[in-house]
């Protein structure tokens, strides 16, 4: 182990003694090694825990007015200060005063002016726009430690660092027994960075609101685009009419589905009840009952006697005298006298077929024979 211990030229070394000498370089080198720390160790006897300690407890209400009120950080309080300070072990040692060993420069104290240096070296590389070297995050508003190394970390990267690496070095030259000061220029940085960041999405925001406005109430000079600029104008102002407007759209065509329905219903039922009906269509419908060969009443379920053919319709007259029997337009039969009890007791105003519920026109089947 070698420790840079320079004898220095006495004027009178008869006058120190070898035991002087020997505990000046005894002393020096346990401060060196650190073994000053092991002799001032507490060695206390432990407590007992059965022991019961007795306290006078008071009672006092909590009335929140003694309360110390913590003021939030602002930016007035950033003021830097010098985080390591001076202790013991940075005294010089017997050997260091008596010259029999050369004075350590790392255990000397640093003024303000050589910490403005140590400041131009570190501004110069700028240092605070590059992220911490131990956590590869960016310095940002957390403390930052500058060494008297130039070099700069994290305050709480840098004490972990101590804390697992057992000794107190420079994580990045190994430089021992640096002096530490907390600086804020990473901090001023950040900020500096982010206000303009937020500065220009705000002026970004209001230059893409005023194009928009701008788009909108002038039109452009492209014949394509102005074209499209006054259709969606249209469709705006249609689209605000229609709005303004308190309706119900289902209710609507609700409405207008029932009144095609009725109108449909109103014009067929005109239709069918006033047309004229000449005398070959009803004919042609006689033929077509008596082809269908359905010979019972559907009103009283009672049979009536139908011709085979309209050449026999006046043998069937002769026995269908007591009821006579009425042909519809609408190409049904029934017994006359059913038919118009039906219709009175028929709720409708018009008149419709029993079977068919259509409306219809009549008449009786001894017409075709008187005139034929």
């Amino acid at each position: 182990m070698s420790f840079n211990c320079q004898r220095a030229n006495l004027k009178k070394p008869d006058s120190i003694t070898k035991a002087l000498v020997s505990t000046a370089f005894q002393d020096h080198i346990s401060k060196q090694l650190e073994l000053d720390s092991l002799v001032n160790l507490n060695f206390k006897k432990p407590i007992s825990r059965n022991k019961i300690c007795k306290l006078d407890a008071k009672s006092k209400v909590d009335s929140g007015l003694s309360k110390n009120i913590v003021k939030k950080k602002t930016f007035n309080d950033e003021k830097e200060y010098v985080l390591t300070k001076a202790t013991a072990a940075d005294l010089p040692t017997l050997a260091e005063k008596l010259g029999l060993v050369g004075i350590d420069d790392s255990r000397k104290q640093i003024g303000e002016t050589e910490w403005n240096e140590i400041k131009i070296k570190y501004k110069n590389r700028q240092e605070f726009k590059e992220p911490c070297v131990i956590c590869k995050e960016p310095l940002g508003i957390n403390q930052q430690v500058l060494l008297s190394c130039t070099h700069t970390f994290h305050r709480n990267c840098l004490e972990m660092f101590e804390k697992h690496s057992g000794k107190k070095a420079c994580p990045m030259c190994r430089k021992e027994r640096y002096k530490a000061r907390v600086v804020y220029d990473a901090s001023r940085y950040h900020k500096n960075v982010s206000a303009s960041k937020i500065q220009a999405a705000w002026r970004g925001y209001l230059v893409r609101k005023w194009y928009k406005n701008y788009r909108k109430m002038v039109p452009p000079k492209n014949p394509i685009l102005r074209k499209k600029f006054f259709e969606e104008k249209l469709s705006d102002i249609t689209n605000r009419l229609i709005q303004s407007f308190n309706y119900d759209a289902d209710n609507l065509l609700e409405d207008i589905e029932k009144n095609l329905k009725k109108s449909r219903e109103t014009f067929k039922n005109f239709d069918e009840r006033y047309r004229h009906i000449s005398e070959e269509e009803w004919s042609s419908l006689l033929t077509k009952v008596i082809n269908r060969n359905h010979d019972e009443c559907s009103i009283c379920m009672n049979k009536y006697n139908l011709p085979c053919s309209i050449f026999d319709l006046e043998k069937c007259l002769d026995q269908n005298e007591a009821k006579p029997i009425v042909l519809l337009s609408c190409s049904h039969l029934f017994h006359s006298v059913c038919l118009n009890t039906f219709e009175e007791l028929n709720l409708d105003k018009i008149n419709v077929c029993p079977e068919c519920r259509s409306a219809y026109r009549k008449r009786e089947i001894s017409t075709f024979f008187n005139k034929n």
